[in-house]
């Protein structure tokens, strides 16, 4: 089965250094890859920093002659957060649920 994750930032980002909030998303596949491999996760390094600057930029109508650097490498370091965390979270879920379901299966007669 193919996990797909949305990553998903919400940004201050304006042509006019004015604060406005938006949300985008991009999805991310990586159920191709063992994360436990470094190889593998350099590659979803790689897939989550290029869903993160279009992200990033489509918050900003993909004018990225508006956005400063400094705020744009914020944007996409906070995207990637959000996204490490979600996988984080989705993994623990797993391995929690394998336990359970292997410790109900050590119970049965």
């Amino acid at each position: 089965m193919l996990r797909i994750l949305a990553t998903a930032a919400i940004l201050a980002l304006s042509a006019n250094a004015a604060l406005a909030d938006s949300q985008a998303s991009v999805d991310v596949p990586f159920g191709d890859l063992n994360l436990s491999q470094p190889r593998d996760a350099k590659i979803l390094a790689g897939r989550l920093e290029a869903a993160a600057a279009a992200v990033c930029l489509k918050a900003n109508d993909g004018a990225l002659d508006a956005i400063p650097a400094p705020a744009m490498q914020n944007c996409i370091d906070t995207a990637i957060n959000i996204a490490v965390s979600r996988i984080q979270s989705s993994l623990e879920g797993k391995v929690r649920a394998n336990l359970v379901n292997a410790r109900h299966l050590q119970a049965a007669p």
